[in-house]
Protein backbone atom coordinates (compact mmCIF):
# COMPACT_ATOMS: atom_id res chain seq x y z
CA UNK A 1 0.00 0.00 0.00
CA UNK A 2 0.97 3.65 -0.34
CA UNK A 3 3.64 4.94 2.04
CA UNK A 4 1.69 8.15 2.56
CA UNK A 5 -0.59 8.57 5.56
CA UNK A 6 -3.38 6.04 5.81
CA UNK A 7 -5.77 8.82 6.88
CA UNK A 8 -6.54 11.97 4.96
CA UNK A 9 -7.92 15.14 6.50
CA UNK A 10 -11.64 15.44 7.03
CA UNK A 11 -11.25 19.14 6.35
CA UNK A 12 -11.01 18.69 2.55
CA UNK A 13 -14.77 18.08 2.03
CA UNK A 14 -15.00 20.85 -0.46
CA UNK A 15 -12.46 21.76 -3.10
CA UNK A 16 -14.79 24.30 -4.63
CA UNK A 17 -13.68 27.81 -5.37
CA UNK A 18 -14.88 30.32 -2.79
CA UNK A 19 -17.62 32.46 -4.27
CA UNK A 20 -18.90 33.93 -1.02
CA UNK A 21 -17.84 37.46 -2.06
CA UNK A 22 -20.46 37.57 -4.80
CA UNK A 23 -23.83 39.17 -4.21
CA UNK A 24 -26.47 36.40 -4.52
CA UNK A 25 -29.76 37.09 -6.24
CA UNK A 26 -33.12 35.39 -6.41
CA UNK A 27 -34.53 33.79 -9.53
CA UNK A 28 -33.67 31.48 -12.37
CA UNK A 29 -33.48 27.76 -12.97
CA UNK A 30 -30.66 25.23 -13.16
CA UNK A 31 -30.76 21.70 -14.53
CA UNK A 32 -29.39 18.33 -13.48
CA UNK A 33 -29.76 14.76 -14.75
CA UNK A 34 -30.00 11.47 -12.86
CA UNK A 35 -30.61 7.83 -13.60
CA UNK A 36 -34.36 7.29 -13.39
CA UNK A 37 -34.88 6.35 -9.69
CA UNK A 38 -38.25 4.70 -10.36
CA UNK A 39 -39.75 6.43 -7.31
CA UNK A 40 -39.43 9.42 -4.96
CA UNK A 41 -40.77 7.39 -2.03
CA UNK A 42 -37.93 7.13 0.51
CA UNK A 43 -39.51 3.95 1.88
CA UNK A 44 -38.64 2.20 -1.40
CA UNK A 45 -35.36 3.87 -2.38
CA UNK A 46 -32.16 1.81 -2.35
CA UNK A 47 -29.71 3.71 -4.58
CA UNK A 48 -27.39 6.38 -3.20
CA UNK A 49 -27.90 8.75 -6.14
CA UNK A 50 -31.69 8.56 -5.68
CA UNK A 51 -31.31 9.24 -1.96
CA UNK A 52 -29.23 12.34 -2.66
CA UNK A 53 -31.91 13.60 -5.07
CA UNK A 54 -34.61 13.03 -2.43
CA UNK A 55 -32.66 15.08 0.10
CA UNK A 56 -33.52 18.14 -2.03
CA UNK A 57 -37.16 17.47 -1.13
CA UNK A 58 -36.99 15.96 2.36
CA UNK A 59 -35.25 17.47 5.38
CA UNK A 60 -32.84 15.46 7.57
CA UNK A 61 -34.09 14.58 11.04
CA UNK A 62 -30.76 15.41 12.65
CA UNK A 63 -27.78 16.87 10.84
CA UNK A 64 -24.78 18.24 12.74
CA UNK A 65 -21.58 20.00 11.78
CA UNK A 66 -18.04 19.05 12.81
CA UNK A 67 -18.53 20.60 16.25
CA UNK A 68 -21.75 18.70 16.92
CA UNK A 69 -24.09 21.69 16.44
CA UNK A 70 -27.24 21.22 14.36
CA UNK A 71 -27.11 22.67 10.85
CA UNK A 72 -29.66 25.08 9.36
CA UNK A 73 -31.08 22.17 7.31
CA UNK A 74 -31.68 19.96 10.35
CA UNK A 75 -35.32 19.46 11.39
CA UNK A 76 -34.01 19.05 14.91
CA UNK A 77 -33.16 22.45 16.34
CA UNK A 78 -31.42 21.09 19.44
CA UNK A 79 -30.84 17.74 21.13
CA UNK A 80 -29.61 16.18 24.37
CA UNK A 81 -27.99 12.83 25.01
CA UNK A 82 -28.92 11.18 28.32
CA UNK A 83 -26.14 10.60 30.82
CA UNK A 84 -26.24 6.84 30.24
CA UNK A 85 -26.14 7.37 26.46
CA UNK A 86 -29.19 5.22 25.71
CA UNK A 87 -31.65 8.04 25.02
CA UNK A 88 -31.46 11.04 22.70
CA UNK A 89 -34.04 13.81 23.07
CA UNK A 90 -34.81 15.74 19.89
CA UNK A 91 -36.42 19.20 19.90
CA UNK A 92 -37.99 19.88 16.49
CA UNK A 93 -38.15 23.28 14.82
CA UNK A 94 -41.54 24.85 15.46
CA UNK A 95 -41.53 26.70 12.15
CA UNK A 96 -41.03 23.59 9.97
CA UNK A 97 -43.89 22.97 7.53
CA UNK A 98 -44.60 20.22 5.04
CA UNK A 99 -44.97 21.26 1.43
CA UNK A 100 -48.77 21.00 1.91
CA UNK A 101 -48.30 23.70 4.62
CA UNK A 102 -49.20 21.46 7.58
CA UNK A 103 -46.94 21.34 10.63
CA UNK A 104 -44.03 18.93 11.03
CA UNK A 105 -44.57 17.16 14.36
CA UNK A 106 -43.20 14.44 16.60
CA UNK A 107 -45.83 12.08 15.16
CA UNK A 108 -44.10 12.32 11.78
CA UNK A 109 -40.73 11.47 13.31
CA UNK A 110 -42.14 8.39 15.06
CA UNK A 111 -43.77 7.22 11.84
CA UNK A 112 -40.58 7.73 9.83
CA UNK A 113 -38.37 5.84 12.28
CA UNK A 114 -40.82 2.97 12.44
CA UNK A 115 -41.61 2.62 8.76
CA UNK A 116 -37.98 2.82 7.57
CA UNK A 117 -36.67 0.43 10.22
CA UNK A 118 -39.52 -2.11 10.09
CA UNK A 119 -40.16 -2.11 6.35
CA UNK A 120 -40.64 -5.61 4.90
CA UNK A 121 -38.67 -4.50 1.86
CA UNK A 122 -35.15 -3.13 1.85
CA UNK A 123 -34.58 0.60 1.78
CA UNK A 124 -31.41 2.66 1.93
CA UNK A 125 -31.92 3.57 5.60
CA UNK A 126 -33.02 0.25 7.09
CA UNK A 127 -29.62 -1.08 8.23
CA UNK A 128 -28.67 2.36 9.53
CA UNK A 129 -31.53 2.24 12.04
CA UNK A 130 -30.70 -1.20 13.46
CA UNK A 131 -29.45 0.25 16.76
CA UNK A 132 -32.74 2.07 17.52
CA UNK A 133 -35.06 0.13 19.82
CA UNK A 134 -37.94 2.60 19.92
CA UNK A 135 -39.11 6.19 20.24
CA UNK A 136 -41.72 8.13 22.22
CA UNK A 137 -43.49 11.42 21.63
CA UNK A 138 -42.94 13.67 24.64
CA UNK A 139 -44.95 16.56 23.26
CA UNK A 140 -45.89 18.05 19.89
CA UNK A 141 -42.29 18.98 19.06
CA UNK A 142 -40.20 16.64 21.25
CA UNK A 143 -39.16 13.02 20.70
CA UNK A 144 -37.12 10.59 22.77
CA UNK A 145 -35.22 8.03 20.69
CA UNK A 146 -33.93 4.87 22.42
CA UNK A 147 -30.84 2.92 21.42
CA UNK A 148 -29.66 -0.61 22.19
CA UNK A 149 -26.24 0.72 23.22
CA UNK A 150 -24.88 4.09 24.40
CA UNK A 151 -24.47 6.80 21.76
CA UNK A 152 -22.46 10.00 21.63
CA UNK A 153 -22.18 13.03 19.38
CA UNK A 154 -20.59 10.91 16.63
CA UNK A 155 -22.84 7.88 16.82
CA UNK A 156 -26.09 9.87 16.63
CA UNK A 157 -25.27 10.36 12.94
CA UNK A 158 -27.60 7.40 12.38
CA UNK A 159 -30.40 9.97 12.79
CA UNK A 160 -29.28 11.68 9.59
CA UNK A 161 -32.26 10.47 7.53
CA UNK A 162 -35.21 12.06 5.70
CA UNK A 163 -38.46 12.61 7.60
CA UNK A 164 -41.80 11.96 5.87
CA UNK A 165 -45.30 13.14 6.88
CA UNK A 166 -47.31 10.36 8.52
CA UNK A 167 -50.71 11.62 7.38
CA UNK A 168 -49.59 11.64 3.75
CA UNK A 169 -47.67 8.37 3.57
CA UNK A 170 -49.57 6.17 6.03
CA UNK A 171 -52.42 5.85 3.55
CA UNK A 172 -53.48 3.58 0.70
CA UNK A 173 -52.83 6.44 -1.74
CA UNK A 174 -49.33 7.37 -0.58
CA UNK A 175 -47.49 9.30 -3.33
CA UNK A 176 -44.89 7.50 -5.38
CA UNK A 177 -43.71 10.52 -7.38
CA UNK A 178 -45.48 13.62 -6.02
CA UNK A 179 -43.40 13.51 -2.87
CA UNK A 180 -44.35 15.70 0.08
CA UNK A 181 -41.41 16.77 2.21
CA UNK A 182 -40.25 19.79 4.17
CA UNK A 183 -36.99 20.48 2.31
CA UNK A 184 -35.83 23.50 0.31
CA UNK A 185 -37.49 22.31 -2.92
CA UNK A 186 -40.93 20.81 -3.60
CA UNK A 187 -42.17 18.67 -6.46
CA UNK A 188 -43.92 20.94 -8.95
CA UNK A 189 -44.44 18.48 -11.80
CA UNK A 190 -43.38 14.97 -12.81
CA UNK A 191 -43.31 13.64 -16.37
CA UNK A 192 -42.68 9.91 -15.94
CA UNK A 193 -39.44 8.61 -17.46
CA UNK A 194 -38.59 12.16 -18.62
CA UNK A 195 -38.21 14.82 -15.93
CA UNK A 196 -39.02 16.18 -12.49
CA UNK A 197 -39.49 19.90 -11.96
CA UNK A 198 -38.59 21.06 -8.45
CA UNK A 199 -39.74 24.51 -7.32
CA UNK A 200 -38.35 26.59 -4.46
CA UNK A 201 -40.14 26.09 -1.15
CA UNK A 202 -41.21 29.64 -0.19
CA UNK A 203 -41.99 28.49 3.36
CA UNK A 204 -38.73 26.64 3.98
CA UNK A 205 -37.58 27.14 7.57
CA UNK A 206 -33.98 27.51 6.42
CA UNK A 207 -34.92 30.41 4.17
CA UNK A 208 -36.22 30.41 0.61
CA UNK A 209 -33.61 29.14 -1.88
CA UNK A 210 -32.21 31.71 -4.28
CA UNK A 211 -33.04 29.53 -7.28
CA UNK A 212 -36.65 29.40 -8.44
CA UNK A 213 -36.43 25.86 -9.72
CA UNK A 214 -34.31 22.81 -10.57
CA UNK A 215 -35.18 20.79 -13.67
CA UNK A 216 -34.18 17.13 -13.21
CA UNK A 217 -33.90 15.06 -16.40
CA UNK A 218 -34.41 11.31 -15.92
CA UNK A 219 -32.10 9.10 -17.96
CA UNK A 220 -31.48 5.39 -18.49
CA UNK A 221 -27.77 5.75 -19.16
CA UNK A 222 -25.07 6.19 -16.51
CA UNK A 223 -23.03 8.26 -18.97
CA UNK A 224 -25.84 10.63 -19.99
CA UNK A 225 -25.56 13.10 -17.05
CA UNK A 226 -21.82 13.58 -17.59
CA UNK A 227 -22.32 14.10 -21.34
CA UNK A 228 -25.08 16.63 -20.67
CA UNK A 229 -22.83 18.54 -18.26
CA UNK A 230 -19.99 18.68 -20.78
CA UNK A 231 -22.42 20.02 -23.37
CA UNK A 232 -23.64 22.73 -20.99
CA UNK A 233 -27.16 21.28 -20.86
CA UNK A 234 -27.08 20.85 -17.07
CA UNK A 235 -25.30 22.84 -14.36
CA UNK A 236 -25.26 20.34 -11.49
CA UNK A 237 -23.73 16.84 -11.71
CA UNK A 238 -23.50 14.20 -8.98
CA UNK A 239 -20.85 11.51 -9.43
CA UNK A 240 -21.03 8.58 -7.06
CA UNK A 241 -18.18 7.04 -9.04
CA UNK A 242 -15.35 9.43 -9.92
CA UNK A 243 -14.43 10.60 -13.39
CA UNK A 244 -11.89 13.03 -14.76
CA UNK A 245 -14.43 15.84 -14.32
CA UNK A 246 -14.33 15.56 -10.54
CA UNK A 247 -10.57 15.52 -10.11
CA UNK A 248 -10.11 19.29 -9.78
CA UNK A 249 -11.60 22.73 -10.20
CA UNK A 250 -11.09 24.17 -13.66
CA UNK A 251 -12.21 27.32 -15.39
CA UNK A 252 -15.75 26.16 -16.17
CA UNK A 253 -16.71 24.16 -13.06
CA UNK A 254 -16.16 23.72 -9.34
CA UNK A 255 -15.90 20.42 -7.50
CA UNK A 256 -17.17 19.46 -4.03
CA UNK A 257 -15.91 16.12 -2.74
CA UNK A 258 -16.72 14.00 0.30
CA UNK A 259 -16.20 10.42 1.34
CA UNK A 260 -18.94 7.92 0.49
CA UNK A 261 -18.49 6.07 3.83
CA UNK A 262 -17.84 2.96 1.72
CA UNK A 263 -14.78 0.90 2.67
CA UNK A 264 -13.32 -1.13 -0.20
CA UNK A 265 -11.39 -4.19 0.94
CA UNK A 266 -10.32 -7.73 0.15
CA UNK A 267 -12.06 -10.68 1.76
CA UNK A 268 -9.43 -13.28 2.73
CA UNK A 269 -10.77 -16.80 3.21
CA UNK A 270 -9.61 -17.77 6.68
CA UNK A 271 -11.47 -21.06 6.97
CA UNK A 272 -9.58 -24.03 8.31
CA UNK A 273 -7.29 -25.59 5.74
CA UNK A 274 -7.00 -22.42 3.63
CA UNK A 275 -3.60 -20.81 3.29
CA UNK A 276 -5.01 -17.43 4.35
CA UNK A 277 -5.95 -18.90 7.71
CA UNK A 278 -2.29 -18.12 8.51
CA UNK A 279 -1.99 -14.57 9.86
CA UNK A 280 1.57 -14.20 8.54
CA UNK A 281 0.38 -14.98 5.02
CA UNK A 282 -2.41 -12.39 5.37
CA UNK A 283 0.19 -9.80 6.33
CA UNK A 284 2.18 -10.67 3.22
CA UNK A 285 -0.92 -9.91 1.14
CA UNK A 286 -1.40 -6.63 2.99
CA UNK A 287 2.17 -5.55 2.25
CA UNK A 288 1.94 -6.65 -1.38
CA UNK A 289 -1.25 -4.87 -2.49
CA UNK A 290 -0.76 -1.31 -3.73
CA UNK A 291 -3.99 0.48 -2.74
CA UNK A 292 -2.78 3.80 -4.11
CA UNK A 293 -2.36 2.21 -7.53
CA UNK A 294 -5.91 0.89 -7.34
CA UNK A 295 -7.16 4.40 -6.62
CA UNK A 296 -5.02 6.08 -9.26
CA UNK A 297 -5.78 3.62 -12.06
CA UNK A 298 -9.42 2.73 -11.38
CA UNK A 299 -10.79 5.65 -9.31
CA UNK A 300 -9.26 8.61 -11.21
CA UNK A 301 -6.97 9.30 -8.22
CA UNK A 302 -10.01 9.79 -5.96
CA UNK A 303 -10.08 7.79 -2.77
CA UNK A 304 -8.62 7.69 0.72
CA UNK A 305 -6.12 4.92 1.39
CA UNK A 306 -6.95 3.22 4.67
CA UNK A 307 -5.32 0.38 6.57
CA UNK A 308 -7.84 0.79 9.39
CA UNK A 309 -11.35 -0.62 9.67
CA UNK A 310 -12.33 2.45 11.72
CA UNK A 311 -13.15 5.52 9.58
CA UNK A 312 -12.34 8.98 10.90
CA UNK A 313 -16.03 9.94 11.15
CA UNK A 314 -16.48 7.31 13.87
CA UNK A 315 -13.29 7.86 15.83
CA UNK A 316 -9.55 8.42 15.64
CA UNK A 317 -8.23 4.89 15.19
CA UNK A 318 -5.09 5.63 17.21
CA UNK A 319 -2.82 3.76 14.79
CA UNK A 320 0.67 5.21 14.52
CA UNK A 321 2.33 2.56 12.33
CA UNK A 322 1.35 1.22 8.92
CA UNK A 323 2.03 -1.53 6.44
CA UNK A 324 2.54 0.59 3.36
CA UNK A 325 3.14 -0.88 -0.08
CA UNK A 326 6.21 -2.97 0.70
CA UNK A 327 6.81 -5.91 -1.69
CA UNK A 328 10.14 -6.67 -0.02
CA UNK A 329 8.42 -7.23 3.32
CA UNK A 330 5.77 -9.36 1.61
CA UNK A 331 8.42 -11.48 -0.11
CA UNK A 332 10.22 -12.04 3.19
CA UNK A 333 7.05 -13.08 5.04
CA UNK A 334 6.15 -15.67 2.41
CA UNK A 335 9.17 -17.79 3.26
CA UNK A 336 8.91 -21.18 1.56
CA UNK A 337 5.33 -20.50 0.35
CA UNK A 338 6.28 -18.19 -2.47
CA UNK A 339 4.66 -20.40 -5.10
CA UNK A 340 1.34 -20.66 -3.29
CA UNK A 341 -1.66 -20.47 -5.64
CA UNK A 342 -4.60 -18.25 -4.74
CA UNK A 343 -8.03 -17.98 -6.38
CA UNK A 344 -9.15 -14.35 -6.76
CA UNK A 345 -12.80 -14.01 -7.78
CA UNK A 346 -14.63 -10.93 -9.05
CA UNK A 347 -17.91 -9.83 -10.65
CA UNK A 348 -17.78 -10.31 -14.42
CA UNK A 349 -20.20 -7.41 -14.95
CA UNK A 350 -18.08 -4.93 -12.99
CA UNK A 351 -15.34 -3.39 -15.14
CA UNK A 352 -13.74 -1.71 -12.11
CA UNK A 353 -13.45 -5.03 -10.27
CA UNK A 354 -11.91 -6.62 -13.36
CA UNK A 355 -9.30 -3.86 -13.60
CA UNK A 356 -8.57 -4.04 -9.88
CA UNK A 357 -8.29 -7.83 -10.00
CA UNK A 358 -5.59 -7.54 -12.67
CA UNK A 359 -3.66 -5.03 -10.56
CA UNK A 360 -3.90 -7.12 -7.39
CA UNK A 361 -2.84 -10.23 -9.30
CA UNK A 362 0.23 -8.40 -10.65
CA UNK A 363 1.07 -7.16 -7.13
CA UNK A 364 0.89 -10.64 -5.65
CA UNK A 365 2.71 -12.35 -8.51
CA UNK A 366 5.52 -9.79 -8.18
CA UNK A 367 6.29 -11.21 -4.73
CA UNK A 368 6.14 -14.85 -5.85
CA UNK A 369 2.52 -15.95 -5.49
CA UNK A 370 0.56 -17.58 -8.29
CA UNK A 371 -2.86 -16.05 -8.86
CA UNK A 372 -5.78 -17.59 -10.69
CA UNK A 373 -8.41 -15.02 -11.69
CA UNK A 374 -12.01 -16.10 -12.11
CA UNK A 375 -14.84 -13.85 -13.31
CA UNK A 376 -18.25 -14.87 -11.99
CA UNK A 377 -21.86 -13.85 -12.29
CA UNK A 378 -23.16 -11.95 -9.28
CA UNK A 379 -25.14 -15.01 -8.17
CA UNK A 380 -22.18 -17.38 -8.43
CA UNK A 381 -19.94 -14.87 -6.70
CA UNK A 382 -22.30 -14.70 -3.75
CA UNK A 383 -22.44 -18.50 -3.55
CA UNK A 384 -18.63 -18.74 -3.60
CA UNK A 385 -18.33 -16.21 -0.79
CA UNK A 386 -20.93 -17.98 1.35
CA UNK A 387 -19.43 -21.44 0.78
CA UNK A 388 -15.78 -20.41 1.03
CA UNK A 389 -14.86 -21.56 -2.48
CA UNK A 390 -12.31 -18.79 -3.02
CA UNK A 391 -9.17 -17.29 -1.49
CA UNK A 392 -9.48 -13.57 -2.25
CA UNK A 393 -12.50 -11.46 -3.26
CA UNK A 394 -13.37 -7.79 -3.42
CA UNK A 395 -15.82 -6.39 -0.89
CA UNK A 396 -17.50 -3.09 -0.11
CA UNK A 397 -19.26 -1.99 3.08
CA UNK A 398 -20.83 1.31 4.11
CA UNK A 399 -19.44 1.97 7.60
CA UNK A 400 -21.90 4.24 9.44
CA UNK A 401 -21.57 2.82 12.94
CA UNK A 402 -20.63 -0.12 15.09
CA UNK A 403 -23.54 -2.18 13.70
CA UNK A 404 -21.89 -2.14 10.28
CA UNK A 405 -18.56 -3.17 11.80
CA UNK A 406 -20.27 -6.05 13.57
CA UNK A 407 -22.00 -7.19 10.38
CA UNK A 408 -18.64 -7.26 8.60
CA UNK A 409 -16.31 -8.59 11.30
CA UNK A 410 -18.17 -10.54 13.98
CA UNK A 411 -18.39 -14.33 13.82
CA UNK A 412 -22.12 -14.21 13.11
CA UNK A 413 -22.02 -11.05 11.01
CA UNK A 414 -24.22 -11.11 7.90
CA UNK A 415 -21.32 -9.97 5.70
CA UNK A 416 -18.48 -11.90 7.35
CA UNK A 417 -17.53 -14.01 4.33
CA UNK A 418 -13.95 -14.56 5.49
CA UNK A 419 -15.26 -17.36 7.68
CA UNK A 420 -13.21 -16.39 10.73
CA UNK A 421 -14.61 -17.03 14.20
CA UNK A 422 -12.62 -14.90 16.59
CA UNK A 423 -14.06 -14.60 20.13
CA UNK A 424 -11.51 -11.91 21.03
CA UNK A 425 -12.66 -9.70 18.15
CA UNK A 426 -16.31 -10.38 19.02
CA UNK A 427 -15.64 -9.23 22.57
CA UNK A 428 -13.93 -6.06 21.35
CA UNK A 429 -16.88 -5.29 19.08
CA UNK A 430 -19.23 -5.74 22.02
CA UNK A 431 -17.03 -3.27 23.90
CA UNK A 432 -17.71 -0.68 21.20
CA UNK A 433 -21.48 -1.18 21.36
CA UNK A 434 -21.44 -0.94 25.15
CA UNK A 435 -19.11 2.05 25.48
CA UNK A 436 -20.51 5.04 27.38
CA UNK A 437 -19.43 8.54 26.53
CA UNK A 438 -17.09 9.83 23.86
CA UNK A 439 -13.81 8.95 25.59
CA UNK A 440 -14.81 5.37 26.37
CA UNK A 441 -16.12 5.01 22.83
CA UNK A 442 -12.85 6.20 21.29
CA UNK A 443 -10.84 3.75 23.37
CA UNK A 444 -13.16 0.90 22.36
CA UNK A 445 -12.88 1.80 18.67
CA UNK A 446 -9.11 2.05 18.96
CA UNK A 447 -8.94 -1.42 20.51
CA UNK A 448 -10.85 -2.82 17.52
CA UNK A 449 -8.64 -0.89 15.10
CA UNK A 450 -5.42 -2.19 16.68
CA UNK A 451 -6.62 -5.80 16.82
CA UNK A 452 -7.78 -5.75 13.19
CA UNK A 453 -4.53 -4.08 12.13
CA UNK A 454 -2.52 -6.88 13.72
CA UNK A 455 -4.76 -9.84 12.82
CA UNK A 456 -6.31 -8.72 9.49
CA UNK A 457 -9.79 -10.27 9.41
CA UNK A 458 -10.04 -8.37 6.11
CA UNK A 459 -7.51 -6.47 3.99
CA UNK A 460 -8.63 -2.79 4.03
CA UNK A 461 -7.82 -0.85 0.86
CA UNK A 462 -9.48 2.55 0.56
CA UNK A 463 -12.58 4.64 1.12
CA UNK A 464 -14.41 5.73 -2.03
CA UNK A 465 -15.13 9.38 -2.71
CA UNK A 466 -18.07 11.10 -4.35
CA UNK A 467 -18.47 14.55 -5.85
CA UNK A 468 -20.88 17.22 -6.93
CA UNK A 469 -19.73 19.28 -9.90
CA UNK A 470 -21.20 22.76 -10.33
CA UNK A 471 -20.97 24.89 -13.46
CA UNK A 472 -19.25 28.26 -13.04
CA UNK A 473 -22.48 29.81 -14.33
CA UNK A 474 -23.75 29.11 -10.80
CA UNK A 475 -22.57 31.04 -7.75
CA UNK A 476 -22.79 30.28 -4.04
CA UNK A 477 -21.38 27.33 -2.10
CA UNK A 478 -22.51 23.88 -1.10
CA UNK A 479 -21.61 22.35 2.27
CA UNK A 480 -21.68 18.63 1.42
CA UNK A 481 -21.44 15.69 3.79
CA UNK A 482 -21.30 11.96 2.97
CA UNK A 483 -25.05 11.52 3.58
CA UNK A 484 -26.19 14.91 2.27
CA UNK A 485 -24.18 15.81 -0.80
CA UNK A 486 -26.42 18.75 -1.82
CA UNK A 487 -26.44 20.33 1.64
CA UNK A 488 -26.53 24.10 1.22
CA UNK A 489 -28.40 23.91 -2.11
CA UNK A 490 -30.40 26.97 -1.10
CA UNK A 491 -27.22 29.06 -1.28
CA UNK A 492 -26.73 28.49 -5.02
CA UNK A 493 -27.74 31.22 -7.46
CA UNK A 494 -27.40 32.03 -11.14
CA UNK A 495 -24.57 34.38 -11.93
CA UNK A 496 -24.99 37.35 -14.27
CA UNK A 497 -22.89 38.34 -17.28
CA UNK A 498 -21.36 41.77 -17.61
CA UNK A 499 -24.49 43.15 -19.31
CA UNK A 500 -26.70 42.02 -16.45
CA UNK A 501 -28.15 38.99 -18.22
CA UNK A 502 -27.95 35.43 -16.90
CA UNK A 503 -24.98 33.35 -17.99
CA UNK A 504 -25.71 30.55 -20.39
Amino acid sequence: MDESSTKESAEDNSTAENSSQEEPRYGGEIAMAVLDPGTLDVRKTTRADAVQLEMLIFSPLLETDASGRTTSDSLTESYQIAEDGYTVTLHLRRNALWHNETQVTAEDVLYTLYILAQSETDNYWKDQLASITGADQIDYYTVDVYFNSPVDAERIQVLMLPVIPARVYDTLEAPNWNAVGSGPFRVERVTLTREILLAANDRYYGGRPYLDSIRVSLTRSEDAPRTAFLQGLIQLLYEEKPSGLSTENIYHHSVYQTETQILNFLYMNEREGRILADGTFRKAVMYAVDARKLIDQTQVHQGTVSESVIPYWLADDGLTDQYGYNPEAAYSLLGDRKQAELLLIYDEQDSVSAAQAAIVADNLEDVGMRIRLQAMTETDLQKALASGEYDLAFGQMRIRGHEDLGALLSAKGAYNYSGAEDPVLDQLLEGVSGARGRNEGILAYQAVARYCFENLPICPLYYSRQAVIVSKTVGGELTPSPSHIYSGIGNLFLRETGNGEETE
